[in-house]
C-alpha cells in the first residue's frame, strides 16, 4: 500500500471536515482513491474540486443509489448559475468554476444533502 504524504493527510482531514477534497498538484491519485472509498463507506457524496491555473473543476457524485429530488436539481442549477460546462445528471454534477468561488459553491451544494442525511438519521 502506498503511504500518504503530510500534505495529502492534511487534505484528507480537511475533506472530512468540509465534505469535499481539494486537489492540487501535490495531491496524488492515492489520496483521491482514499477519499472515494471513504465517501462510499460513509454514504456521503463523492465531492472533489481540482484547482487549475485559470479555473476550478468540480465533481459531485451522490452516494450509491441516490438520485437528486427535483428541488435538489433546481437548487444545484441555481448554485451553479455562474459556472460553465455544467453537466447535471440524475445523480451527479460536473462544472467549471471561477477561482475563489469553489468553497462557497461546494458548501451550498453539500449543505442540503448533509441536512437531509442528518434529518433521516435522527428519525430512526
Amino acid at each position: 500500500m502506498i503511504s500518504l504524504g503530510t500534505e495529502e493527510r492534511a487534505a484528507l482531514r480537511r475533506a472530512m471536515k468540509e465534505g469535499w477534497l481539494t486537489l492540487t498538484t501535490n495531491i496524488r491519485d492515492v489520496a483521491l482513491t482514499r477519499w472515494q472509498l471513504e465517501c462510499e463507506r460513509s454514504g456521503r457524496p463523492f465531492a472533489v474540486v481540482r484547482i487549475e491555473a485559470q479555473r476550478a473543476s468540480l465533481w459531485f457524485v451522490l452516494a450509491t443509489d441516490r438520485k437528486w429530488a427535483e428541488h435538489e436539481q433546481d437548487h444545484t442549477r441555481n448554485v451553479l448559475a455562474n459556472a460553465t460546462g455544467v453537466v447535471l445528471t440524475s445523480s451527479s454534477v460536473r462544472a467549471f468554476l471561477s477561482l475563489g468561488s469553489e468553497a462557497t459553491i461546494m458548501t451550498q451544494l453539500i449543505a442540503p444533502i448533509e441536512s437531509g442525511v442528518q434529518a433521516s438519521a435522527s428519525v430512526s
